[in-house]
């Protein structure tokens, strides 16, 4: 994935799966710095895809941490592909902003040709570290244990703030690497797991706790439009 940065949390992580899956977008995720961003409510794109609202603790103006990688579930159990530019954390500073006018987005055309539909689960829940950092979780993985498309792995993750709806300027604030990631159990009631994250030369950052409630099957690309069109109505 090369430079996608979406300010709503929910939509982040769902949109990302849907490029690489329907797109074949592959490499590393880096974040682009939105100067002046307007947080959608994230509690919207979830009803949309039958997701319970995150239950992390909100968030506003301060400096938080995201994180993401992609791997892969083998059985019930999800590990990380560490060491690569696919896995890492950063931390965006958000500050409160006064709005200031945007253009209507235009909708985003639809591929030509469609492809083919196909579904894969979304799992979803929250993630503690011990710095204090806590959000929402995503982990996205194919039903049958078969790689994306055009890509080397079968599940992306990613981690978040709950960030209250509102406009911010976001600036980045440090990077860094993944370490380990690994969740178990997993079912369609969620799984659990842990993160440990260092910096980028290494050195011991935070760790943490991964808790998965839940579980929903997407079908892509029927739900890719859904919610990206829902995406565009709420920022017109």
């Amino acid at each position: 994935m090369r430079n996608l940065y979406l300010p709503s949390a929910t939509a982040t992580l769902f949109i990302v799966a849907a490029l690489v899956a329907c797109h074949g977008i592959g490499g590393g995720y880096n974040p682009v710095v939105s100067q002046d961003s307007v947080q959608t409510p994230a509690t919207q794109e979830a009803e949309l895809l039958g997701i319970p609202p995150c239950k992390a603790n909100k968030r506003g103006a301060g400096t938080w941490l995201f994180y993401f990688a992609s791997g892969n579930v083998k059985g019930t159990t999800f590990k990380a592909i560490t060491g690569k530019s696919g896995a890492g954390w950063f931390l965006e500073k958000w500050a409160k902003v006064k709005p200031t006018p945007t253009p209507k987005p235009t909708p985003t055309p639809k591929p030509t040709p469609t492809p083919k539909p196909y579904a894969y689960y979304l799992y979803y829940g929250t993630y503690a570290m011990k710095n204090k950092q806590v959000g929402c979780t995503y982990l996205e993985a194919t039903t049958k244990g078969e790689d994306f498309p055009y890509a080397d792995y079968n599940a992306l993750t990613d981690g978040f703030p709950n960030i209250v709806p509102g406009h911010y300027k976001v600036t980045l604030g440090g990077k860094g690497l993944v370490k380990s990631l690994v969740i178990l159990h997993l079912s369609s009631k969620g799984g659990s797991g842990s993160v440990t994250l260092v910096t980028s030369t290494g050195k011991a950052y935070t760790s943490g706790s991964i808790h998965l409630v839940g579980r929903v099957v997407i079908k892509i690309p029927d739900e890719a439009e859904r919610l990206l069109q829902a995406i565009l109505d709420d920022a017109s």
